[in-house]
């Protein structure tokens, strides 16, 4: 991610939060995430200076004390029933319907 000052002829320039981004075809996208145009100058040049600093390790953050294998599954699949997508996905129960469902919570 980089912040890009994009330059607008009759208006303030647009601060932009950006990401890398590719060539497809020979033509450059890039991936706008925010507008930081309202951010103060002194915010903007902060976050600027860390771009490439990790902050905090996450193993000082965080400690494991116990885990549960496959709950996190369980949580999706949970999720996926209360919001209803099962049924709508195919309102009988099939072995198709379960396939799809599970490719769902793969992602």
């Amino acid at each position: 991610m980089y912040v890009d000052i994009v330059l607008n002829r009759n208006s303030p320039p647009a601060i932009l939060l950006r990401r890398e981004g590719c060539i497809e075809g020979g033509k450059n996208y890039k991936r706008t995430l925010a507008n930081l145009s309202d951010w103060p100058a002194r915010k903007i040049a902060t976050l600027k200076l860390l771009r490439n600093e990790a902050l905090v390790s996450p193993d000082e953050l965080f400690e494991t004390s116990k885990t549960q294998p496959y709950r996190h599954v369980e949580v999706v699949l949970g999720t996926i029933s209360k919001l209803g997508l099962d049924t709508k996905v195919l309102a009988k129960r099939s072995w198709g319907r379960d396939i799809v469902i599970a490719m769902i919570a793969e992602q």
